[in-house]
C-alpha cells in the first residue's frame, strides 16, 4: 500500500481530518506492508488512553477489526487495539508496517 492509499485507509477507519505532521510522517515511507507482528514488540505506552474504548474493543472479534498501522516502531493507528491484544495475551496482531 502506498502512502496515498494509507492516508485514505486511515481517513476511512480513523479520522477524516488528519494533522499535517501525521500526513508528512506517513508520506515519508515508500510503502506499507500488511503482516502479522508480535504484540510485545510494539510500544503501546499512552498516557491518555480512553478506558471506555478499551472496554468496548475488548468485546470485538479480532478477525473483523481493521489492522493497526506501525511505522518506525511507533503506532500510527491502533493504540486501543494493541492495548486490548496485550491484555488478552495475544501473541500477534495484523498490522500495516511502514
Amino acid at each position: 500500500m502506498n502512502p496515498q492509499e494509507m492516508t485514505a485507509y486511515l481517513r476511512h477507519t480513523h479520522l477524516q481530518d488528519l494533522h499535517q505532521d501525521y500526513l508528512d510522517h506517513i508520506n515519508s515511507f515508500a510503502s506499507f506492508t500488511l503482516q502479522p507482528i508480535l504484540v510485545n514488540s510494539i510500544n503501546s505506552d499512552l498516557v491518555d488512553i480512553d478506558k471506555n474504548k478499551v472496554n468496548l474493543y475488548s468485546e470485538l472479534d479480532y478477525s473483523t477489526v481493521p489492522p493497526i498501522v506501525v511505522a518506525d516502531g511507533v503506532i500510527l493507528d491502533g493504540y486501543h487495539r494493541v492495548t486490548v491484544a496485550k491484555a488478552q495475551g495475544r501473541q500477534s496482531i495484523l498490522a500495516y508496517v511502514g
